[in-house]
């Protein structure tokens, strides 16, 4: 092993003969050892942590760093949090005397529990925490998921179940006595903590420790200053100052060099740049933003990224939609807004009419529920559909033929309709015209996220729960611990299963609370692991692709719930919204048979935390730079540019159509019919 080489090379030669000899560690500014620590987290991380969303922690990382423990979990015990006090930006952290954590003789490269060694500490930022009343330690998701910045500078290993590689930074080293060795420096294969270190003994107490390429620093002062540097890819690119024409050429290369999946869908990036440099550059100069939108829009339609997306100045996304009336109509569930669609496509390959908005520009041409669309500007709807696709940026045919359904786009459309009409009904076809109509521009402000649970009684006397939510968010108000109480309600009512609807998701790319509400499902001997998953990035310095593990969690890591654990069966509702953290949800509790996907078509192929490029005249493009691979592992994300099967596809036929005209919900009323037909097949076991 690697600890038996480093021992043996080290009894091997004499210490006068090692080279560089193994004398004392040259200290600067001897003051006898720090006592306390302080950082400076900036306004941003400040607010979070105000807000109960960030947190400081000093914790134990002797076992990642020295043993390479990718997974290592910090104990409560071995951590000790800092919150900005008052006013200040800064944090301290006082110091034990004899601070618990792994020992470590790194002679041998051993851990010594309760004997003589050192023990190595890092300061970190965890930001998106969800809150926690009284908070005093960090989850192992809230250590590795939410990990944001550290006062070791790392660099993601090239296979994702690797640490994060120390380059640079600082570490706080403990020794109990003044005979404990540690490294000088990095050593001939440039890595800390492996058998070809350079070593030097520490004084005893504390030592702030500087990792250098040309070798290791050591300070006592009694009070030390550490800087944060980023784990995390910048989530955002500035191209603002950029002319228009460059800043184009620049997002080009960009997505061309840095895209998961720029090569596989025939992201072309020399002849983008000569179909769209010059055209943004000439909408620019004519102050035409609409066509500077559409310029970026067509490029995202190259890419086939369902999280690509073209924002204009001001932030409403394009191409702008408009309510003709047949938009989904929002229904309440408790406090969560269901968007019912009003328009399906059928199995026969008709729109059905479900539902027309009163007042509205369909309902004044004379669209009916009950209609079905034959036509629309003389061609099939699924044709037509087909043909208007580059108009939505969502990824898979279902997905943008969902995307364009309620005929929001604002152009006329001439509409062939039957329509069953009379006493008693006798079936009508007629023309009609949906005139155009501006579209809107205002962006409505985000709402917290919502979650409404509810006991439900089947006709088969099955008793389940229902929770419903449209976000992965903890906002202000705690979206953690509504879901949490939700599953501790069912789990006390006995409940035979339980229903998670996410048709109401809002399709953004907050990661947060998902590794946490994935773990609420799993048990501790059937745990969630994710060794198929990686998140993957282009460092562009070194020119190659690096990853880490999905969700940024250790890939050796289970996920299980840390209470009572949630154990019936589960079936969860998805609609076309269903995107980023909704996606990935779905994909693992699928994967791993944990749950069935209850739906009427794939979900929206849009994954991976997207990076904001700003580019001149207030435009922003998100795309997502970064990966989440798994659950099929490979290149391919599950989701990313594909979308996720459901297991249980409901036809949208007449009599789905016909109940949902009717006030019913069918996709419900499946995913009911499912768990109680998996109840009796337990029950006849």
């Amino acid at each position: 092993s690697e600890a038996r080489a480093w021992w043996d090379r080290n009894q091997a030669q004499p210490e006068a003969a090692q080279s560089p000899p193994s004398g004392a560690a040259p200290v600067q500014d001897d003051q006898g050892g720090p006592r306390r620590v302080m950082a400076v987290l900036g306004d941003a991380w400040t607010d979070s942590a105000r807000r109960g969303q960030a947190v400081v922690a000093l914790m134990d990382q002797g076992p990642y760093l020295v043993q390479r423990q990718a997974a290592h979990v910090a104990p409560a015990k071995s951590q000790w949090l800092a919150l900005p006090r008052g006013d200040s930006t800064g944090v301290a952290i006082e110091l034990p005397g004899d601070p618990d954590g792994t020992t470590y003789d790194l002679s041998t490269g051993r851990a010594r529990p309760g004997g003589r060694g050192v023990r190595i500490f890092a300061l970190s930022v965890h930001a998106d925490v969800p809150q926690r009343a009284g908070r005093r330690s960090l989850d192992a998701i809230e250590q590795h998921a939410m990990l944001r910045a550290s006062s070791v500078r790392t660099e993601w290993p090239r296979q994702s179940g690797d640490i994060l590689e120390p380059t640079g930074g600082k570490l706080l080293v403990w020794a109990s006595d003044a005979t404990q060795r540690f490294p000088s420096g990095f050593g001939a294969d440039g890595r800390l903590f492996t058998a070809d270190d350079p070593m030097v003994t520490l004084p005893r107490g504390y030592t702030v420790v500087t990792l250098e390429p040309q070798g290791l620093r050591f300070d006592r002062a009694r009070e030390i200053a550490l800087a944060f540097h980023a784990v995390q890819p910048a989530q955002d690119i500035d191209l603002s100052r950029l002319g228009a024409g460059d800043a184009a050429q620049a997002l080009i290369g960009l997505i061309a060099e840095r895209h998961p999946l720029a090569s596989a869908s025939g992201f072309d990036a020399g002849k983008l740049r000569a179909d769209y440099g010059q055209r943004l550059q000439t909408a620019a100069e004519r102050g035409d933003s609409a066509a500077q939108a559409q310029a970026l829009a067509e490029m995202g339609q190259r890419l086939g990224d369902g999280q690509y997306r073209v924002l204009l100045p001001g932030g409403q996304a394009w191409p702008a939609r408009t309510d003709r009336g047949l938009s989904p109509q929002l229904l309440a569930r408790g406090s969560v807004n269901l968007p019912m669609p009003r328009t399906w496509l059928r199995e026969d390959g008709r729109i059905a009419i479900t539902g027309v908005a009163p007042g509205s520009a369909a309902a004044k041409a004379g669209l009916q529920p009950g209609s079905d669309i034959l036509a629309i500007e003389g061609e099939s709807p699924t044709r037509y559909l087909d043909r208007i696709a580059p108009a939505s940026l969502r990824a898979g045919a279902d997905a943008r033929r969902a995307d364009l359904l309620a005929l929001d786009l604002g152009t006329p459309a001439t509409l062939s309709l039957r329509t069953a009409a009379g006493a008693p009904p006798a079936s009508q076809e007629q023309t009609l015209r949906l005139d155009g109509a501006p579209a809107a521009t205002t962006a409505l402000p985000a709402a917290e996220p919502a979650l409404a649970s509810f006991l439900l009684r089947s006709a088969q006397g099955g008793n389940l729960a229902y929770i419903a939510l449209d976000s992965f968010a903890d906002g202000a108000t705690g979206q953690l611990s509504r879901w949490e109480g939700a599953l501790a309600a069912a789990t006390q009512a006995r409940v035979t299963g339980l229903v998670i609807d996410l048709r109401a998701h809002r399709g953004d790319d907050a990661y947060q609370l998902l590794p946490h509400m994935l773990a609420s499902l799993y048990t501790r001997d059937k745990p969630l692991r994710m060794q198929d998953a990686a998140q993957r990035l282009f460092d562009p310095a070194a020119r190659v692709w690096r990853s880490r593990g999905g969700l940024g969690l250790p890939a050796q890591l289970p996920l299980a719930a840390s209470g009572t654990p949630f154990t019936a069966p589960v079936a969860v509702l998805t609609g076309p919204g269903c995107a980023g953290p909704c996606e990935l949800f779905v994909a693992w509790l699928q994967h791993s048979q944990r749950a069935d996907i209850v739906a009427t078509s794939a979900t929206a192929g849009a994954t991976g935390p997207a990076t904001r490029v700003h580019l001149p005249a207030g435009f922003i493009v998100q795309v997502p730079l970064l990966a989440e691979t798994g659950p099929s592992g490979g290149n391919n994300p599950a989701a990313q540019a594909q979308g996720v099967t459901p297991r249980l596809r409901v036809p949208v036929d007449a009599a789905f159509t016909a109940s949902i005209q009717a006030g019913g919900d069918p996709l419900l009323d499946a995913a009911v019919l499912h768990l109680e037909r998996a109840r009796a097949v337990q029950a006849s076991r």
